[in-house]
């Protein structure tokens, strides 16, 4: 994200396409209407096309006051306009343990791995509207 003040680059993120299949996650909590929501193909083993959200980040050398929700919404604004045309509703990240409380206030649901190692990354997801 640059300012168009100081044409300072002050948030960046990256966005690709990726396909996870709910297999490895427990799925034991979502409903069949969260299925439908998340666009599951049942029919490829409940595989979901998502947008994942990777590399997400400010730039700490500037004196910014972007916040987490002004670049999620940036970032919501893209994707809405990628879903249009891609046809993927879902968008996932990646994080540590300790940033899911952070995600879950800016919408974000876990996505709980059925064999979870500590210290590995946790799937959260989110559904563009």
């Amino acid at each position: 994200m640059v300012s168009a003040e100081d044409q300072e680059i002050h948030a960046y993120f990256t966005v690709s396409t990726k396909e996870i299949y709910l297999e490895q996650f427990d799925t034991i909590d979502i409903t069949k209407t969260k299925f439908r929501e998340l666009k599951v193909d049942l029919n490829r083993g409940q595989l979901i096309k998502c947008f994942l959200i990777g590399q997400l980040g400010k730039n700490y050398n500037l004196q910014t006051t972007i916040a987490l929700q002004d670049i999620l919404n940036f970032i919501n604004e893209i994707l809405i306009s990628a879903k249009n045309i891609v046809g993927n509703r879902t968008v996932i990240l990646e994080c540590s343990e300790e940033l899911v409380p952070l995600y879950a206030k800016h919408g974000f649901q876990l996505l709980p791995l059925i064999d979870h190692v500590k210290g590995e990354l946790l799937t959260m997801y989110q559904v563009i509207k």
